[in-house]
């Protein structure tokens, strides 16, 4: 059986990386940029990895609500949930 794994952030580094990586049979990849986007089909596993680093409006929309958008879907429909983050959420350091 195949699996359906999306991708949110799949055009940052890190998600880039993990496109690359993963090439086996039985996956069925979905590349996502956005998780803002509805999520539209079934999915077995989400890994989401997409964040903004600019603008405090889009860090509360894209990255807040849209990690919760991901987190609802994944218990509405019984989805694996892989969240990763980096660093780079605080921002630029001031020294």
């Amino acid at each position: 059986m195949d699996k359906k794994i999306l991708i949110t952030g799949s055009a940052g580094f890190i998600g880039k990386s993990l496109l690359e990586e993963i090439d086996a049979d039985g996956i069925d990849l979905k590349e996502g940029t956005d998780a803002c986007d509805e999520i539209k089909g079934d999915y077995d596993v989400i890994v989401h990895l997409a964040a903004y680093m600019k603008g405090e409006e889009d860090l509360q929309e894209n990255n807040l609500d849209a990690t919760v958008s991901v987190v609802q879907y994944c218990k509405r429909t019984g989805a694996k949930l892989i969240f990763a983050s980096s660093a780079a959420v605080y921002g630029q350091a001031g020294f």
